[in-house]
Protein backbone atom coordinates (compact mmCIF):
# COMPACT_ATOMS: atom_id res chain seq x y z
CA UNK A 1 0.00 0.00 0.00
CA UNK A 2 1.53 3.18 -0.88
CA UNK A 3 0.99 6.48 1.15
CA UNK A 4 1.08 10.03 0.14
CA UNK A 5 3.48 11.71 2.21
CA UNK A 6 3.47 15.47 1.82
CA UNK A 7 6.85 16.82 3.60
CA UNK A 8 6.48 19.17 5.77
CA UNK A 9 7.66 23.14 5.22
CA UNK A 10 10.48 22.57 7.78
CA UNK A 11 11.91 19.53 5.90
CA UNK A 12 11.97 21.66 2.60
CA UNK A 13 13.70 24.54 4.67
CA UNK A 14 15.96 22.05 5.51
CA UNK A 15 16.95 20.97 1.88
CA UNK A 16 16.73 23.93 0.77
CA UNK A 17 19.16 25.07 3.29
CA UNK A 18 21.43 22.15 3.06
CA UNK A 19 21.84 22.97 -1.22
CA UNK A 20 22.55 26.41 -0.40
CA UNK A 21 25.70 24.88 2.23
CA UNK A 22 26.86 22.57 -0.30
CA UNK A 23 27.66 25.65 -2.53
CA UNK A 24 29.85 27.68 0.14
CA UNK A 25 33.19 26.64 -2.23
CA UNK A 26 31.24 28.61 -5.13
CA UNK A 27 32.28 31.86 -3.37
CA UNK A 28 35.90 30.74 -2.91
CA UNK A 29 35.60 30.14 -6.86
CA UNK A 30 33.99 33.51 -7.17
CA UNK A 31 36.45 35.41 -4.88
CA UNK A 32 39.47 33.87 -6.76
CA UNK A 33 38.11 34.82 -10.02
CA UNK A 34 37.29 38.08 -9.15
CA UNK A 35 40.15 38.87 -7.85
CA UNK A 36 42.47 37.38 -10.21
CA UNK A 37 40.88 40.03 -12.73
CA UNK A 38 40.21 42.62 -10.60
CA UNK A 39 43.96 43.52 -9.25
CA UNK A 40 44.83 44.37 -12.70
CA UNK A 41 43.03 47.93 -11.68
CA UNK A 42 45.15 48.82 -8.86
CA UNK A 43 48.66 47.85 -10.34
CA UNK A 44 48.33 50.75 -13.03
CA UNK A 45 47.86 53.00 -10.14
CA UNK A 46 50.50 51.51 -7.76
CA UNK A 47 52.97 51.75 -10.62
CA UNK A 48 52.27 55.40 -10.90
CA UNK A 49 52.72 56.09 -7.10
CA UNK A 50 55.73 54.06 -7.03
CA UNK A 51 57.14 55.81 -10.07
CA UNK A 52 57.68 52.89 -11.64
CA UNK A 53 58.20 52.17 -15.97
CA UNK A 54 55.57 50.19 -17.13
CA UNK A 55 57.55 47.13 -17.79
CA UNK A 56 57.53 46.60 -13.65
CA UNK A 57 54.16 46.98 -13.26
CA UNK A 58 53.64 44.29 -15.82
CA UNK A 59 56.15 42.05 -14.56
CA UNK A 60 54.16 42.06 -11.32
CA UNK A 61 50.95 40.80 -13.57
CA UNK A 62 53.13 38.55 -15.63
CA UNK A 63 54.39 37.22 -12.17
CA UNK A 64 50.99 36.58 -10.64
CA UNK A 65 49.52 34.88 -13.69
CA UNK A 66 52.57 32.65 -14.21
CA UNK A 67 52.65 31.70 -10.72
CA UNK A 68 48.40 30.59 -11.55
CA UNK A 69 49.52 28.68 -14.66
CA UNK A 70 52.29 26.86 -12.71
CA UNK A 71 49.93 25.47 -9.72
CA UNK A 72 47.17 24.50 -11.89
CA UNK A 73 49.61 22.70 -13.22
CA UNK A 74 50.83 21.14 -10.03
CA UNK A 75 47.36 20.91 -8.35
CA UNK A 76 46.54 17.34 -9.74
CA UNK A 77 49.77 15.69 -7.79
CA UNK A 78 48.89 18.03 -4.41
CA UNK A 79 45.22 16.55 -4.84
CA UNK A 80 47.00 12.87 -4.20
CA UNK A 81 48.65 14.01 -1.07
CA UNK A 82 45.95 16.72 0.80
CA UNK A 83 42.45 16.96 0.98
CA UNK A 84 40.53 19.52 -1.46
CA UNK A 85 38.80 21.04 1.15
CA UNK A 86 41.88 21.63 2.83
CA UNK A 87 43.98 23.18 -0.65
CA UNK A 88 41.10 25.62 -1.36
CA UNK A 89 41.48 26.60 1.75
CA UNK A 90 45.07 27.24 1.91
CA UNK A 91 44.67 28.55 -1.41
CA UNK A 92 42.52 31.41 0.12
CA UNK A 93 44.64 31.97 2.83
CA UNK A 94 47.40 32.53 0.52
CA UNK A 95 45.86 34.92 -1.84
CA UNK A 96 44.75 37.08 1.06
CA UNK A 97 47.65 36.62 2.53
CA UNK A 98 49.35 38.16 -0.42
CA UNK A 99 46.33 41.03 -1.22
CA UNK A 100 47.44 41.84 2.31
CA UNK A 101 51.08 42.56 2.02
CA UNK A 102 50.41 44.18 -1.53
CA UNK A 103 48.02 46.57 -0.04
CA UNK A 104 50.08 47.39 3.85
CA UNK A 105 53.53 47.41 1.62
CA UNK A 106 53.52 51.09 0.72
CA UNK A 107 57.14 51.77 1.11
CA UNK A 108 58.49 48.62 0.09
CA UNK A 109 60.54 47.60 -2.95
CA UNK A 110 59.28 45.41 -6.11
CA UNK A 111 61.10 42.52 -4.61
CA UNK A 112 58.67 42.52 -1.60
CA UNK A 113 55.66 42.97 -4.36
CA UNK A 114 56.94 40.49 -6.17
CA UNK A 115 56.54 38.41 -3.40
CA UNK A 116 52.94 38.99 -2.42
CA UNK A 117 51.70 38.43 -6.30
CA UNK A 118 53.50 35.20 -6.23
CA UNK A 119 51.70 34.56 -2.73
CA UNK A 120 48.20 35.58 -4.02
CA UNK A 121 48.76 33.40 -7.61
CA UNK A 122 49.85 30.52 -5.82
CA UNK A 123 46.55 30.82 -3.90
CA UNK A 124 44.28 31.71 -6.46
CA UNK A 125 45.07 28.69 -8.74
CA UNK A 126 44.59 26.73 -5.74
CA UNK A 127 41.24 27.70 -4.81
CA UNK A 128 40.17 28.08 -8.52
CA UNK A 129 41.24 24.57 -9.05
CA UNK A 130 40.00 22.97 -5.68
CA UNK A 131 36.93 24.45 -5.05
CA UNK A 132 35.20 23.49 -8.59
CA UNK A 133 35.99 19.75 -6.75
CA UNK A 134 34.33 20.47 -3.87
CA UNK A 135 31.04 20.75 -5.67
CA UNK A 136 28.87 18.26 -6.10
CA UNK A 137 26.96 17.93 -9.37
CA UNK A 138 23.80 20.38 -8.94
CA UNK A 139 26.45 23.06 -8.82
CA UNK A 140 27.35 22.23 -12.11
CA UNK A 141 25.58 24.69 -14.11
CA UNK A 142 25.98 28.04 -11.84
CA UNK A 143 29.92 27.02 -11.49
CA UNK A 144 29.30 27.11 -15.31
CA UNK A 145 27.98 30.29 -15.33
CA UNK A 146 30.87 31.64 -12.79
CA UNK A 147 33.61 31.15 -14.53
CA UNK A 148 32.02 33.04 -17.31
CA UNK A 149 30.52 35.88 -15.96
CA UNK A 150 32.65 36.80 -13.05
CA UNK A 151 36.37 37.12 -15.15
CA UNK A 152 34.89 40.38 -16.75
CA UNK A 153 33.04 41.51 -13.33
CA UNK A 154 36.27 41.47 -11.15
CA UNK A 155 37.88 45.18 -12.48
CA UNK A 156 34.16 47.00 -12.56
CA UNK A 157 33.54 45.60 -8.88
CA UNK A 158 36.98 46.03 -7.69
CA UNK A 159 36.41 49.95 -9.11
CA UNK A 160 32.72 49.56 -7.77
CA UNK A 161 34.14 48.78 -3.97
CA UNK A 162 36.73 51.73 -4.15
CA UNK A 163 33.90 54.50 -5.32
CA UNK A 164 31.48 53.26 -3.04
CA UNK A 165 34.34 53.19 0.36
CA UNK A 166 35.35 57.04 -1.26
CA UNK A 167 39.43 55.48 -1.55
CA UNK A 168 40.80 55.49 -4.76
CA UNK A 169 44.46 54.95 -4.08
CA UNK A 170 46.02 51.26 -5.21
CA UNK A 171 46.69 50.28 -1.40
CA UNK A 172 43.33 50.87 -0.50
CA UNK A 173 42.07 48.55 -3.36
CA UNK A 174 44.44 45.89 -2.51
CA UNK A 175 42.66 46.01 0.82
CA UNK A 176 39.06 46.16 -0.62
CA UNK A 177 40.77 42.61 -2.80
CA UNK A 178 40.59 40.94 0.57
CA UNK A 179 36.88 40.97 1.17
CA UNK A 180 36.49 38.33 -1.29
CA UNK A 181 38.59 36.04 0.01
CA UNK A 182 37.36 36.54 3.50
CA UNK A 183 33.97 35.89 2.87
CA UNK A 184 34.39 32.64 1.78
Amino acid sequence: MATSETQSGLAKLGRAWDFILAGRPLVALAAALMTTTGHTLNLRELGIAKGWVNAEVNFLQTIYLVTLSLTLVACPTLGRRFSCRGLAESGLAFLLAGSFLNGFAVHESLAVFTFGRVMAGCGAGLAIFYSQRLLDKRWAIPTLWALILLPPVGPGAVAAATMVNEVSDWGSGFILEERPPLSA
